[in-house]
């Protein structure tokens, strides 16, 4: 049938739609890059390449991680914004730099208009641990021994306004204690100048590992509960720290405006993976609770405590902004 000029006129219209909804079709037909704003070697980057193996197996495509580290997070977290929002670039961020680095610095991103949740490895742990060095074995020893020493002890961190640092801090104003910030690019460093000894303690979930062989001694743990992982370390909650507000998550996001269907895609295969014992294991190893979550419940979760942090955040008195 011969087109008319009203079928001319609305033809060019939709050309610009095949091409999308033939990509979202067939995603994903070429690697993805899993980006992780932190060093090799730490907690995130750890979680980051046990999720790309199996993101590999699930989408037939190669998962790749790629450390960029700067800043807290934020540089890494930045260069994610950069890219095409086609679901081919993932990010693993933390409560740390989506809630709490915003309230600290002129974050070069916005946690909720940039990106989009689309799994959630979940709540975790972190471990007290300090350099076998200091004479103690409790927190109330470890109190004890700081307001005998004030100003005396460092503790390490993966950068200003990273989640160890506001543990460090809140740990100071609960116990009442003066010891000293040491921030790192990165947890792996943080745990290096623990072990060293160049730090005296800090807040790190793979601190448990280093604690296991000797390394350090574990104290106390943040999070959940107790960690199964380590049934006899006490909550910091049981041991005279009873307000402690706040414990570390991790999520995987997307740029906003990335086609829904793929949204769903990896929501889909992510909360498969996380019911998964070749995930499952690895991730409760490194004192994470996976969650079958929405983008919704977890942007949900990213709105709660970005209002929490802030506030803390201000308590602290962390904020260099105006």
């Amino acid at each position: 049938m011969p087109m008319n000029r009203r079928h001319l006129l609305a033809a060019p219209a939709l050309l610009p739609l095949l091409p999308l909804g033939a990509a979202a079709s067939a995603y994903p037909d070429r690697p993805l890059r899993y980006v992780v704003p932190f060093q090799a070697g730490a907690m995130n980057d750890l979680l980051a390449r046990h999720v790309a193996r199996d993101l590999t197996a699930r989408l037939g495509q190669p998962v790749v991680v790629e450390n960029r580290v700067g800043a807290g997070g934020a540089l890494g977290t930045q260069y994610v914004t950069q890219q095409r929002a086609d679901g081919y670039t993932l990010l693993n961020s933390t409560s740390g730099v989506l809630c709490i680095v915003p309230h600290i610095i002129d974050a070069p991103f916005d946690p909720f208009r940039d990106f989009t949740p689309v799994g959630f490895p979940g709540e975790g742990f972190t471990v007290l641990a300090v350099h076998p060095s200091v004479p103690v074995n409790s927190v109330e020893e470890l109190v004890a021994y700081a307001r005998a020493h004030p100003g005396k002890l460092n503790f390490g961190s993966a950068g200003h306004g990273s989640f160890g640092h506001i543990q460090g801090e809140l740990f100071k104003q609960l116990a009442e204690i003066d010891a000293v910030h040491v921030p790192f690019p990165g947890s792996a460093g943080a745990l290096n100048s623990a072990i060293a000894g160049d730090t005296q303690f800090i807040f790190d979930a793979y601190a448990l590992q280093h604690a296991q062989a000797g390394r350090l001694r574990a104290l106390a743990i943040t999070g959940p509960g107790r960690w199964e992982a380590a049934p006899d370390l006490p909550n910091v909650k049981e041991v005279g720290l009873a307000n402690w507000p706040v414990n570390p998550w991790w999520t995987i996001l997307v740029r906003s405006s990335t086609p829904p269907e793929i949204v769903a895609t990896l929501n889909r295969s992510l909360n498969e993976a996380f019911e998964d014992r070749s995930l499952l294991d690895p991730l409760k190893t490194l004192g994470l609770r996976p969650e079958r979550l929405s983008p919704e419940q977890i942007q949900e979760k990213v709105r709660h405590d970005h209002a929490v942090y802030g506030a803390l955040v201000r308590r602290i008195g962390l904020s260099s902004r105006s």
